[in-house]
């Protein structure tokens, strides 16, 4: 009987530290500011068809001396 010699296998190890991509976490941070945003609209133009009887109204202006105004509500 003979014996074989084995050789197993070798792993590599790096020690480098893991970067992690801060684009993704501003991707997201923006979808869920917009899908609260938009809620919040929806939200208004629903009431104001249910409860107010009248139609929805938004208006955004530019504020003198910078800056925005943005209003909603019902007709």
């Amino acid at each position: 009987m003979e014996l074989t010699s084995y050789a197993s296998p070798k792993m590599e190890m790096d020690n480098t530290q893991t970067v992690e991509d801060l684009v993704a976490f501003f991707i997201v941070a923006g979808y869920v500011l917009l899908a609260l945003g938009a809620t919040l609209i929806l939200g208004a133009i629903a009431w104001c068809f249910m409860y107010a009887r009248s139609s929805f109204e938004g208006t955004l202006e530019q504020v003198k001396g910078g800056g925005w105004k943005f209003r909603i509500g019902c007709n």
